[in-house]
């Protein structure tokens, strides 16, 4: 598996440790353009994960990954660089952080317009599945929704 953009760490510990418990092979690079990591040493090397710090998905593009999450940058170019690096290489699944995040908008929509682009063009026939994380009343939009996370099905190709 690969994170794109891990900042401190949280998403990432917490999924390394499901995966090793469910397949001890599992390894877990952990990508970000900074040092932000809340995560100490040890646990690391007991969970499978790499870190690599001063990156961005370029370094990686074309590697097969069977997961790959995406939460880096948030504007539309990024995400599509992502997708294009990473993204649709993976054999599993592909996940989108912050598909529903409509204050990117104005700055050219970000993840919310290239995830609908992508289902809408590239993926409208594999399985595309988009889960709201947030409180109703925190940060939510007219309509009930703000971030989320989108989940490509790589094998319903």
């Amino acid at each position: 598996m690969i994170e794109v953009g891990v900042f401190t760490g949280g998403t990432a510990i917490f999924a390394a440790a499901f995966f090793k418990a469910v397949f001890m092979a599992f390894d877990y690079v952990c990508l970000d353009i900074k040092d932000h990591l809340l995560i100490l040493p040890k646990t690391e090397k007991r969970l499978g994960m790499r870190y690599e710090f001063g990156k961005t998905s370029d370094a990686f593009a074309g590697e097969v990954f069977d997961v790959v999450f995406i939460d880096g940058d948030y504007s539309f170019k990024w995400a599509k660089r992502d997708y294009l690096n990473l993204g649709k290489f993976a054999t599993k699944i592909c996940a989108f952080h912050d598909v529903n995040a409509k204050e990117y908008l104005p700055k050219g929509g970000g993840v919310y317009n290239f995830w609908r682009h992508l289902c809408s063009s590239v993926a409208r026939d594999m399985t595309a599945i988009e889960i709201c994380h947030s409180d109703a009343h925190v940060g939510a939009q007219k309509d009930g929704n703000w971030m989320g996370i989108g989940i490509l099905d790589m094998t319903s190709k």
